[in-house]
């Protein structure tokens, strides 16, 4: 009867990698995402200081373009949606 062996080994014995190595790679993984968490911040705060529409604004260059155009009705969303765009184009031009 054959002689059963241990099949295991241990992780020392599979991985070329040394246990250096290893703590090399994390310390290169967080060196990595350091920088990605400083520019999501940065876009955070760039973000929050983008002045935001009212509906006031919106509200007083709608009628604006309403009247403009003659007063002409049924165009109360498309005067509604040209005014927030005018409004946008002004804060992004400044």
């Amino acid at each position: 009867m054959a002689k059963k062996t241990n099949m295991k080994r241990t992780t020392q014995e599979t991985s070329p990698v040394s246990a250096t190595d290893a703590g090399q790679k994390k310390a290169k993984t967080r060196k990595q995402t350091g920088p990605k968490t400083q520019q999501s911040q940065e876009v955070t705060r760039q973000q929050r200081q983008v002045p935001q529409l009212s509906y006031h604004q919106i509200e007083e260059r709608a009628k604006a373009i309403w009247q403009a155009s003659g007063c002409q009705p049924g165009r109360d969303e498309h005067n509604w949606y040209e005014a927030e765009a005018q409004l946008k184009a002004e804060l992004h031009t400044v």
